[in-house]
Protein backbone atom coordinates (compact mmCIF):
# COMPACT_ATOMS: atom_id res chain seq x y z
CA UNK A 1 0.00 0.00 0.00
CA UNK A 2 2.92 2.51 1.22
CA UNK A 3 4.34 1.33 -2.50
CA UNK A 4 1.03 2.62 -3.82
CA UNK A 5 0.74 5.62 -2.46
CA UNK A 6 4.35 6.61 -3.16
CA UNK A 7 3.91 6.35 -7.00
CA UNK A 8 0.80 8.18 -7.04
CA UNK A 9 2.28 10.73 -5.41
CA UNK A 10 5.55 10.44 -8.05
CA UNK A 11 2.92 10.37 -10.76
CA UNK A 12 0.94 13.85 -9.39
CA UNK A 13 4.26 15.42 -8.81
CA UNK A 14 5.88 14.82 -12.65
CA UNK A 15 2.39 15.99 -13.85
CA UNK A 16 2.50 19.00 -11.43
CA UNK A 17 6.11 19.80 -13.07
CA UNK A 18 4.81 19.12 -16.41
CA UNK A 19 1.96 21.44 -15.83
CA UNK A 20 4.24 23.92 -14.81
CA UNK A 21 6.30 23.74 -17.84
CA UNK A 22 9.55 22.80 -16.17
CA UNK A 23 11.62 19.99 -14.73
CA UNK A 24 13.56 19.77 -11.56
CA UNK A 25 17.15 18.89 -12.25
CA UNK A 26 19.50 18.91 -9.74
CA UNK A 27 23.17 19.27 -8.79
CA UNK A 28 24.77 16.97 -7.16
CA UNK A 29 28.45 16.87 -7.52
CA UNK A 30 28.71 13.46 -7.99
CA UNK A 31 31.26 12.04 -11.00
CA UNK A 32 28.76 9.64 -11.94
CA UNK A 33 26.20 12.89 -12.48
CA UNK A 34 28.99 14.85 -14.42
CA UNK A 35 26.95 14.95 -17.87
CA UNK A 36 28.79 17.99 -19.46
CA UNK A 37 30.90 16.98 -22.96
CA UNK A 38 33.42 19.35 -22.20
CA UNK A 39 35.82 18.97 -19.35
CA UNK A 40 36.60 21.03 -15.96
CA UNK A 41 39.43 23.49 -16.27
CA UNK A 42 42.10 20.96 -15.09
CA UNK A 43 41.20 18.67 -17.94
CA UNK A 44 39.19 16.35 -15.75
CA UNK A 45 35.30 15.05 -16.84
CA UNK A 46 34.58 14.46 -13.17
CA UNK A 47 33.83 16.51 -9.77
CA UNK A 48 36.42 14.86 -7.72
CA UNK A 49 39.28 16.42 -9.23
CA UNK A 50 38.24 19.78 -8.07
CA UNK A 51 38.97 18.74 -4.34
CA UNK A 52 41.59 20.29 -2.96
CA UNK A 53 44.50 18.55 -1.13
CA UNK A 54 45.53 19.71 1.99
CA UNK A 55 42.32 21.32 2.92
CA UNK A 56 43.54 24.49 3.51
CA UNK A 57 46.56 25.71 1.50
CA UNK A 58 46.59 22.95 -1.11
CA UNK A 59 47.54 24.29 -4.80
CA UNK A 60 43.49 24.30 -6.24
CA UNK A 61 42.41 26.95 -4.00
CA UNK A 62 45.45 28.63 -3.15
CA UNK A 63 47.88 27.84 -5.64
CA UNK A 64 48.88 30.74 -8.03
CA UNK A 65 48.08 28.99 -11.09
CA UNK A 66 44.95 27.26 -9.06
CA UNK A 67 46.10 23.58 -9.97
CA UNK A 68 46.60 23.93 -13.85
CA UNK A 69 50.07 24.00 -14.11
CA UNK A 70 49.90 24.87 -18.02
CA UNK A 71 48.36 28.34 -17.28
CA UNK A 72 49.79 31.16 -15.39
CA UNK A 73 48.52 33.14 -12.50
CA UNK A 74 46.94 35.68 -14.55
CA UNK A 75 45.12 33.50 -16.35
CA UNK A 76 43.02 30.94 -14.37
CA UNK A 77 40.61 30.60 -11.62
CA UNK A 78 39.42 27.59 -9.60
CA UNK A 79 35.72 27.21 -10.86
CA UNK A 80 33.72 24.67 -11.49
CA UNK A 81 30.14 24.22 -14.18
CA UNK A 82 27.25 22.07 -14.24
CA UNK A 83 27.59 22.13 -18.18
CA UNK A 84 23.76 20.42 -19.50
CA UNK A 85 22.29 19.81 -16.43
CA UNK A 86 21.74 22.31 -14.21
CA UNK A 87 24.11 25.20 -16.04
CA UNK A 88 24.95 26.17 -12.18
CA UNK A 89 28.55 27.98 -12.43
CA UNK A 90 31.19 29.53 -9.95
CA UNK A 91 34.03 30.70 -9.62
CA UNK A 92 36.19 32.10 -6.89
CA UNK A 93 35.60 35.84 -6.28
CA UNK A 94 38.18 38.70 -6.45
CA UNK A 95 38.56 39.97 -2.90
CA UNK A 96 42.04 42.08 -1.82
CA UNK A 97 43.15 41.88 -5.38
CA UNK A 98 43.39 38.25 -5.47
CA UNK A 99 40.57 35.30 -6.40
CA UNK A 100 41.73 32.83 -3.64
CA UNK A 101 39.78 30.59 -1.02
CA UNK A 102 40.90 33.01 1.87
CA UNK A 103 38.83 36.12 0.26
CA UNK A 104 35.86 33.03 -0.66
CA UNK A 105 34.05 31.09 -2.64
CA UNK A 106 32.37 27.45 -3.70
CA UNK A 107 35.06 24.69 -3.23
CA UNK A 108 34.14 20.94 -3.89
CA UNK A 109 34.87 18.61 -1.17
CA UNK A 110 34.15 14.75 0.49
CA UNK A 111 35.82 15.28 3.61
CA UNK A 112 34.26 14.65 7.03
CA UNK A 113 35.28 14.65 10.22
CA UNK A 114 32.99 14.08 13.82
CA UNK A 115 35.58 15.09 16.10
CA UNK A 116 35.30 18.46 17.46
CA UNK A 117 38.83 18.06 18.58
CA UNK A 118 39.78 18.61 14.59
CA UNK A 119 37.74 21.92 13.94
CA UNK A 120 39.73 24.66 12.80
CA UNK A 121 40.86 25.93 9.81
CA UNK A 122 43.05 22.90 8.88
CA UNK A 123 39.60 21.67 8.38
CA UNK A 124 37.71 23.73 6.62
CA UNK A 125 36.46 21.41 3.97
CA UNK A 126 35.02 19.14 6.26
CA UNK A 127 31.44 18.39 6.92
CA UNK A 128 30.55 17.81 10.63
CA UNK A 129 29.67 13.79 11.19
CA UNK A 130 27.69 13.90 15.18
CA UNK A 131 28.08 10.91 16.85
CA UNK A 132 31.53 9.60 15.25
CA UNK A 133 34.76 10.39 16.69
CA UNK A 134 36.39 9.45 12.98
CA UNK A 135 36.64 11.07 9.80
CA UNK A 136 37.43 10.33 5.87
CA UNK A 137 36.33 11.23 2.62
CA UNK A 138 33.33 10.04 0.89
CA UNK A 139 29.89 8.78 2.26
CA UNK A 140 28.67 11.75 3.98
CA UNK A 141 27.24 13.77 1.89
CA UNK A 142 23.62 14.00 1.41
CA UNK A 143 21.73 10.78 1.09
CA UNK A 144 24.96 9.30 1.78
CA UNK A 145 26.63 10.20 -1.36
CA UNK A 146 30.43 11.30 -1.99
CA UNK A 147 30.60 14.97 -2.94
CA UNK A 148 29.42 18.47 -1.88
CA UNK A 149 30.36 22.10 -1.92
CA UNK A 150 31.59 23.95 1.14
CA UNK A 151 30.85 28.13 1.50
CA UNK A 152 33.12 30.31 2.53
CA UNK A 153 32.92 34.17 2.74
CA UNK A 154 31.21 37.00 4.38
CA UNK A 155 30.80 40.51 4.29
CA UNK A 156 29.62 43.38 7.26
CA UNK A 157 29.94 46.87 8.04
CA UNK A 158 33.20 46.48 10.10
CA UNK A 159 35.55 46.79 7.54
CA UNK A 160 37.49 44.00 7.58
CA UNK A 161 35.31 41.58 5.68
CA UNK A 162 35.26 41.14 1.51
CA UNK A 163 33.37 43.17 -0.77
CA UNK A 164 32.28 40.17 -3.03
CA UNK A 165 30.46 37.50 -2.20
CA UNK A 166 30.61 34.05 -2.98
CA UNK A 167 27.78 33.60 -5.84
CA UNK A 168 26.13 30.65 -8.37
CA UNK A 169 25.05 31.92 -11.80
CA UNK A 170 23.61 30.51 -14.67
CA UNK A 171 26.40 30.24 -16.90
CA UNK A 172 24.36 30.15 -20.50
CA UNK A 173 22.77 33.50 -19.13
CA UNK A 174 19.56 31.89 -18.57
CA UNK A 175 17.23 33.08 -15.82
CA UNK A 176 15.91 29.90 -13.69
CA UNK A 177 14.19 29.16 -10.54
CA UNK A 178 16.59 27.54 -7.84
CA UNK A 179 13.96 25.68 -6.12
CA UNK A 180 16.08 24.49 -3.32
CA UNK A 181 19.17 22.58 -1.66
CA UNK A 182 20.01 20.84 1.30
CA UNK A 183 22.61 22.31 3.24
CA UNK A 184 24.43 21.38 6.21
CA UNK A 185 27.56 22.39 9.04
CA UNK A 186 31.35 22.29 9.05
CA UNK A 187 33.53 20.47 11.56
CA UNK A 188 35.21 24.01 11.73
CA UNK A 189 31.93 25.88 12.85
CA UNK A 190 30.64 23.51 15.28
CA UNK A 191 33.41 23.71 17.11
CA UNK A 192 34.00 27.34 16.82
CA UNK A 193 30.06 27.86 18.07
CA UNK A 194 30.57 25.27 21.18
CA UNK A 195 33.91 25.73 22.70
CA UNK A 196 35.08 28.90 21.31
CA UNK A 197 38.41 29.76 20.08
CA UNK A 198 41.58 32.09 19.74
CA UNK A 199 39.22 34.48 17.88
CA UNK A 200 35.35 34.40 19.10
CA UNK A 201 33.78 32.97 22.23
CA UNK A 202 30.75 30.37 21.67
CA UNK A 203 27.21 30.90 20.87
CA UNK A 204 25.47 32.72 23.86
CA UNK A 205 21.64 31.55 24.31
CA UNK A 206 20.58 34.80 22.40
CA UNK A 207 23.24 34.59 19.60
CA UNK A 208 22.68 32.88 16.19
CA UNK A 209 24.55 32.47 13.09
CA UNK A 210 22.64 32.26 9.73
CA UNK A 211 22.96 32.20 6.09
CA UNK A 212 21.61 34.30 3.69
CA UNK A 213 20.80 34.37 -0.27
CA UNK A 214 20.10 37.22 -2.42
CA UNK A 215 18.56 36.55 -6.03
CA UNK A 216 19.96 38.91 -8.81
CA UNK A 217 17.98 39.29 -12.93
CA UNK A 218 20.20 39.47 -15.65
CA UNK A 219 20.27 43.17 -15.62
CA UNK A 220 21.53 43.42 -11.57
CA UNK A 221 18.46 43.76 -10.12
CA UNK A 222 18.04 42.36 -6.57
CA UNK A 223 14.78 39.81 -6.96
CA UNK A 224 14.79 38.64 -2.73
CA UNK A 225 16.82 37.44 0.20
CA UNK A 226 16.08 34.28 1.97
CA UNK A 227 17.73 33.13 5.00
CA UNK A 228 18.28 29.84 6.95
CA UNK A 229 19.83 29.66 10.98
CA UNK A 230 22.95 27.25 10.57
CA UNK A 231 23.01 27.78 14.49
CA UNK A 232 20.66 29.93 17.76
CA UNK A 233 22.81 29.20 20.44
CA UNK A 234 23.70 25.77 21.29
CA UNK A 235 21.20 24.18 19.03
CA UNK A 236 22.53 24.04 15.67
CA UNK A 237 21.91 22.00 12.28
CA UNK A 238 23.81 18.49 12.97
CA UNK A 239 22.40 16.88 9.79
CA UNK A 240 21.28 17.70 5.99
CA UNK A 241 18.49 19.87 6.02
CA UNK A 242 16.63 21.46 3.30
CA UNK A 243 16.44 24.86 2.98
CA UNK A 244 14.04 26.08 0.05
CA UNK A 245 14.87 28.88 -2.19
CA UNK A 246 12.09 29.37 -4.66
CA UNK A 247 11.02 32.58 -3.15
CA UNK A 248 14.19 34.14 -4.78
CA UNK A 249 11.91 33.75 -8.09
CA UNK A 250 13.33 33.35 -11.45
CA UNK A 251 17.11 34.33 -11.46
CA UNK A 252 20.67 35.06 -12.78
CA UNK A 253 22.70 34.59 -10.43
CA UNK A 254 22.50 33.80 -6.33
CA UNK A 255 25.32 35.74 -3.76
CA UNK A 256 25.10 33.85 -0.20
CA UNK A 257 26.28 36.16 3.13
CA UNK A 258 26.74 34.39 6.25
CA UNK A 259 25.29 37.33 9.38
CA UNK A 260 25.72 36.61 12.72
CA UNK A 261 25.65 39.27 15.85
CA UNK A 262 28.24 37.25 17.84
CA UNK A 263 31.04 39.90 17.07
CA UNK A 264 34.36 40.97 18.11
CA UNK A 265 36.40 43.90 17.37
CA UNK A 266 37.09 43.17 13.34
CA UNK A 267 33.54 42.50 12.77
CA UNK A 268 31.62 38.86 13.10
CA UNK A 269 33.80 36.58 15.15
CA UNK A 270 32.41 33.13 14.20
CA UNK A 271 33.61 31.13 10.99
CA UNK A 272 31.52 32.05 8.12
CA UNK A 273 31.39 28.62 6.35
CA UNK A 274 28.60 26.10 5.44
CA UNK A 275 28.40 22.68 3.32
CA UNK A 276 25.46 22.47 0.62
CA UNK A 277 24.26 20.03 -1.54
CA UNK A 278 21.63 18.59 -4.23
CA UNK A 279 21.03 22.06 -5.18
CA UNK A 280 17.31 21.57 -7.81
CA UNK A 281 17.00 23.73 -10.48
CA UNK A 282 13.74 24.27 -12.10
CA UNK A 283 14.82 23.74 -16.13
CA UNK A 284 12.02 25.09 -18.60
CA UNK A 285 10.46 21.74 -20.62
CA UNK A 286 11.16 23.53 -24.05
CA UNK A 287 15.28 24.10 -22.91
CA UNK A 288 17.75 21.17 -24.96
CA UNK A 289 21.25 21.33 -24.80
CA UNK A 290 21.38 25.33 -24.91
CA UNK A 291 18.63 27.68 -24.13
CA UNK A 292 15.46 28.00 -25.91
CA UNK A 293 15.81 31.58 -26.70
CA UNK A 294 18.49 30.29 -28.98
CA UNK A 295 16.48 27.21 -30.72
CA UNK A 296 13.78 29.74 -30.69
CA UNK A 297 15.73 32.28 -33.23
CA UNK A 298 17.20 29.22 -35.26
CA UNK A 299 13.42 28.13 -36.03
CA UNK A 300 12.84 31.37 -37.06
CA UNK A 301 15.50 31.11 -39.45
CA UNK A 302 14.96 28.06 -40.70
CA UNK A 303 11.22 29.09 -41.36
CA UNK A 304 11.71 32.45 -43.06
CA UNK A 305 14.36 29.89 -45.30
CA UNK A 306 13.94 26.22 -45.83
CA UNK A 307 17.54 26.24 -46.47
CA UNK A 308 19.01 28.00 -43.95
CA UNK A 309 20.58 26.18 -41.38
CA UNK A 310 22.04 27.19 -38.18
CA UNK A 311 24.42 25.98 -35.41
CA UNK A 312 25.11 27.47 -32.25
CA UNK A 313 28.69 27.59 -30.96
CA UNK A 314 28.15 28.35 -26.93
CA UNK A 315 31.40 29.64 -25.40
CA UNK A 316 30.82 28.32 -21.79
CA UNK A 317 33.70 28.49 -19.70
CA UNK A 318 34.95 24.99 -19.60
CA UNK A 319 34.92 25.77 -23.34
CA UNK A 320 32.78 25.59 -26.27
CA UNK A 321 29.91 23.49 -26.94
CA UNK A 322 28.34 22.70 -30.60
CA UNK A 323 24.38 22.43 -31.02
CA UNK A 324 21.70 22.96 -33.23
CA UNK A 325 22.68 21.49 -37.47
CA UNK A 326 26.08 21.12 -36.67
CA UNK A 327 27.70 19.61 -40.06
CA UNK A 328 29.49 16.58 -39.85
CA UNK A 329 33.10 15.78 -39.40
CA UNK A 330 33.33 19.37 -37.50
CA UNK A 331 36.06 19.77 -34.96
CA UNK A 332 36.41 23.27 -32.56
CA UNK A 333 40.05 24.61 -31.30
CA UNK A 334 40.43 26.86 -29.23
CA UNK A 335 43.41 29.77 -27.63
CA UNK A 336 43.56 32.26 -25.26
CA UNK A 337 46.58 34.37 -25.82
CA UNK A 338 48.07 31.81 -27.67
CA UNK A 339 47.40 28.68 -25.23
CA UNK A 340 45.30 25.54 -25.57
CA UNK A 341 42.20 27.02 -23.55
CA UNK A 342 39.38 29.55 -23.57
CA UNK A 343 38.40 32.78 -21.04
CA UNK A 344 34.66 33.65 -20.61
CA UNK A 345 36.09 37.27 -19.44
CA UNK A 346 38.85 38.87 -21.25
CA UNK A 347 40.51 41.98 -20.04
CA UNK A 348 42.62 44.72 -22.29
CA UNK A 349 45.18 42.75 -24.16
CA UNK A 350 43.63 39.57 -23.92
CA UNK A 351 42.25 37.48 -26.78
CA UNK A 352 40.41 34.43 -27.51
CA UNK A 353 40.31 32.38 -30.54
CA UNK A 354 37.83 29.74 -31.66
CA UNK A 355 38.83 27.67 -34.97
CA UNK A 356 35.92 25.46 -36.76
CA UNK A 357 37.70 23.00 -38.87
CA UNK A 358 36.05 20.17 -41.20
CA UNK A 359 33.47 22.48 -42.92
CA UNK A 360 32.60 21.52 -46.32
CA UNK A 361 33.25 23.84 -49.12
CA UNK A 362 30.20 24.13 -50.87
CA UNK A 363 28.55 25.60 -47.28
CA UNK A 364 28.37 29.30 -47.70
CA UNK A 365 27.79 31.89 -44.23
CA UNK A 366 24.81 33.75 -44.70
CA UNK A 367 24.88 35.41 -40.86
CA UNK A 368 26.91 35.89 -37.63
CA UNK A 369 24.93 36.51 -34.38
CA UNK A 370 26.62 37.09 -30.79
CA UNK A 371 25.39 37.55 -27.65
CA UNK A 372 28.15 39.50 -25.90
CA UNK A 373 28.84 41.36 -22.49
CA UNK A 374 31.50 44.30 -21.79
CA UNK A 375 31.92 46.96 -19.51
CA UNK A 376 29.56 49.51 -20.40
CA UNK A 377 31.45 52.21 -19.65
CA UNK A 378 35.27 52.04 -20.79
CA UNK A 379 35.41 48.15 -22.62
CA UNK A 380 36.83 48.43 -26.02
CA UNK A 381 36.82 45.20 -28.01
CA UNK A 382 36.73 43.36 -31.64
CA UNK A 383 35.13 40.23 -33.43
CA UNK A 384 36.08 38.93 -36.32
CA UNK A 385 35.09 36.12 -38.74
CA UNK A 386 37.62 34.76 -41.14
CA UNK A 387 37.74 32.15 -43.45
CA UNK A 388 41.21 30.92 -43.74
CA UNK A 389 42.91 33.75 -44.12
CA UNK A 390 39.97 35.92 -45.48
CA UNK A 391 38.25 37.92 -43.07
CA UNK A 392 34.18 37.97 -43.97
CA UNK A 393 32.73 39.60 -40.83
CA UNK A 394 33.30 42.20 -38.31
CA UNK A 395 31.76 43.87 -35.17
CA UNK A 396 33.42 46.47 -33.13
CA UNK A 397 32.00 47.68 -30.19
CA UNK A 398 32.71 49.70 -26.89
CA UNK A 399 31.42 50.93 -23.70
CA UNK A 400 29.45 54.50 -23.54
CA UNK A 401 32.93 56.54 -22.38
CA UNK A 402 35.23 54.64 -24.05
CA UNK A 403 36.43 56.94 -26.94
CA UNK A 404 36.97 54.22 -29.74
CA UNK A 405 36.49 55.81 -32.97
CA UNK A 406 33.32 56.11 -35.12
CA UNK A 407 33.00 52.51 -36.43
CA UNK A 408 32.39 51.25 -33.20
CA UNK A 409 28.83 50.64 -31.94
CA UNK A 410 27.79 51.14 -28.31
CA UNK A 411 27.07 48.19 -26.91
CA UNK A 412 24.96 46.84 -24.40
CA UNK A 413 25.23 44.31 -22.08
CA UNK A 414 23.54 40.03 -22.18
CA UNK A 415 21.95 41.70 -26.02
CA UNK A 416 22.50 39.46 -29.28
CA UNK A 417 24.48 41.89 -32.33
CA UNK A 418 25.19 40.75 -35.79
CA UNK A 419 28.42 40.66 -37.08
CA UNK A 420 28.43 42.87 -40.50
CA UNK A 421 29.63 40.75 -43.56
CA UNK A 422 31.83 42.07 -46.10
CA UNK A 423 30.11 41.37 -49.22
CA UNK A 424 32.76 42.16 -51.69
CA UNK A 425 34.66 38.41 -50.31
CA UNK A 426 33.65 34.67 -51.04
CA UNK A 427 31.76 33.09 -47.91
CA UNK A 428 32.49 29.60 -48.86
CA UNK A 429 34.27 27.72 -46.30
CA UNK A 430 37.00 26.67 -48.76
CA UNK A 431 39.18 26.75 -45.00
CA UNK A 432 38.85 27.09 -41.80
CA UNK A 433 36.14 29.17 -40.18
CA UNK A 434 37.96 31.48 -37.49
CA UNK A 435 36.26 33.56 -34.76
CA UNK A 436 38.69 36.16 -32.82
CA UNK A 437 37.47 38.45 -29.83
CA UNK A 438 40.30 40.60 -28.89
CA UNK A 439 39.44 43.12 -25.84
CA UNK A 440 41.37 46.31 -25.94
CA UNK A 441 39.81 47.87 -22.29
CA UNK A 442 38.58 46.98 -19.43
CA UNK A 443 36.11 43.47 -19.86
CA UNK A 444 34.23 41.75 -22.06
CA UNK A 445 33.16 38.70 -23.73
CA UNK A 446 30.68 36.45 -25.37
CA UNK A 447 28.06 33.46 -24.37
CA UNK A 448 27.68 32.04 -27.41
CA UNK A 449 27.78 32.58 -31.51
CA UNK A 450 24.80 31.60 -33.79
CA UNK A 451 26.20 31.14 -37.60
CA UNK A 452 23.63 30.52 -40.33
CA UNK A 453 24.85 29.34 -43.46
CA UNK A 454 22.94 27.53 -46.74
CA UNK A 455 24.59 24.56 -49.25
CA UNK A 456 25.42 26.14 -52.47
CA UNK A 457 24.53 22.94 -54.19
CA UNK A 458 21.89 20.51 -51.83
CA UNK A 459 23.10 17.58 -53.88
CA UNK A 460 27.04 17.90 -54.00
CA UNK A 461 29.24 19.88 -55.35
CA UNK A 462 28.67 21.91 -58.50
CA UNK A 463 31.35 23.54 -60.64
CA UNK A 464 33.24 26.09 -58.99
CA UNK A 465 35.30 28.59 -61.03
CA UNK A 466 38.79 28.87 -59.19
CA UNK A 467 40.58 32.06 -59.27
CA UNK A 468 44.45 33.12 -58.61
CA UNK A 469 42.78 35.10 -55.54
CA UNK A 470 40.93 32.29 -53.84
CA UNK A 471 42.82 29.82 -51.75
CA UNK A 472 44.44 26.49 -52.34
CA UNK A 473 44.71 23.91 -49.76
CA UNK A 474 44.70 21.01 -52.33
CA UNK A 475 42.22 19.02 -50.10
CA UNK A 476 40.38 16.31 -51.61
CA UNK A 477 36.18 16.75 -51.21
CA UNK A 478 33.34 14.31 -51.83
CA UNK A 479 30.29 15.54 -54.45
CA UNK A 480 28.51 15.48 -51.25
CA UNK A 481 30.77 18.32 -49.78
CA UNK A 482 32.79 15.82 -46.96
CA UNK A 483 36.54 16.11 -46.70
CA UNK A 484 38.65 12.84 -47.90
CA UNK A 485 41.81 12.39 -46.62
CA UNK A 486 42.70 9.52 -48.62
CA UNK A 487 40.51 9.29 -52.04
CA UNK A 488 40.57 6.11 -53.84
CA UNK A 489 38.92 5.81 -57.60
CA UNK A 490 36.49 8.36 -58.41
CA UNK A 491 34.99 11.58 -58.82
CA UNK A 492 36.32 14.60 -56.42
CA UNK A 493 35.91 17.96 -56.23
CA UNK A 494 40.35 19.66 -55.51
CA UNK A 495 40.55 23.54 -55.47
CA UNK A 496 37.14 23.72 -56.90
CA UNK A 497 37.49 21.81 -59.91
CA UNK A 498 35.76 18.07 -60.51
CA UNK A 499 39.23 15.62 -59.89
CA UNK A 500 38.89 12.28 -61.71
CA UNK A 501 40.90 9.86 -59.54
CA UNK A 502 41.50 6.52 -62.16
Amino acid sequence: MKKIFTIMALCLFVLCAYAQNYTLRTLTFEDADYVSTTPNYLGFYNWSSLIDSPQYGGDLLYGENHGDTTQQYSDVNYRWYDNGNTYLYSELPENWGTKMYWGGGHAISNYWNGNLSDGDYSHQLSVYVPNNSGNGQGGHGHNGSNNFCVHYGYHDDSGYSADNLPFICFADSVERTIQGMYIDNTTYFVNSITNGNGLTTSLSSTQYVRVVATGYKLDGTQTESVSKNLAVGNSFINDWDYWNLSDLSSVYKVTFNIVSNCENEYGMSQPAYFCYDDVTVRVNNEEGSFSSAIMTRQNNASQSDESLRCFTVTTDPDGCVLSGDVPTDVKISLTHNGKSSLQHYLHGGDNNIITIEGLSPNMEIQKIETNIFIDDLFGISEITASIGDNEIAKLSMQGLFAGADESFIIAENDKTYELSLDESVSHLCTDNLIITQTCAAEYAGTHYFNIYYTLSAPTGISNVIDSDNERKDNSYYSLGGTRVANPTKGLYIQNGKKILIK
